[in-house]
Formats: C-alpha cells, structure tokens, sequence
C-alpha cells in the first residue's frame, strides 16, 4: 500500500491524524484503510473547540496537543509542521 508505505518512510517526526470529523469515526476509517498504527493519536474536532481546518485557530490548537510549545513559543509555528491535507484550502489556512 502506497500511502502506508509514504507514513512509514516518515520516521523523524511524529506524525498525528487531525480530522475534522470525531475521533471514533477517523479511528473507524483508519483502521479500515490499515494505517491506524502510523499514527500517534488523532486530533478531533471536539479537541479543538469546534474550530473547523478553515480557522487558524485550529492547526494552533492541534500543534500544542501534539506537543509542540506553548503560544507565544518559537516552536510553535506553522512552519515547523508538514501539514498533508486533500485541499488546498485547508493547506492554505494552515500556513498562516
């Protein structure tokens, strides 16, 4: 499986699911494509307060489940992530 084969070649960094659905059904939907063990946890949209990938606040959110600062903290900055999504949209909000 290609997609499997691309997460797991993705070995530096953590990688975290971040869905805009709930958690229970991303679970769902990973385990049936077989990828679910690539993933450290999913990040709900219940996890981030409703927000949905079209506000900033979102992918701000997730990157400090995932661990990776506090606000205000250099680290925490969109440009320390690799954020793959299927829209564009999506990507653009999350470059901010």
């Amino acid at each position: 499986m290609k997609l499997r084969g691309m997460l797991q070649r993705l070995t530096k960094v953590p990688k975290w699911c971040f869905t805009a659905s709930i958690k229970e059904h991303a679970l769902a939907c990973l385990q049936n494509v077989g990828i679910a063990d690539c993933f450290v946890d999913i990040i709900d949209v219940r996890a981030v307060n409703f927000y949905t990938k079209h506000h900033k606040e979102a992918y701000y959110k997730t990157m400090l489940l995932a661990g990776m600062g506090s606000f205000g903290s250099d680290i925490l900055e969109p440009k320390n992530c690799l954020f793959l999504d299927d829209s564009t949209s999506n990507m653009k909000v999350a470059k901010e």
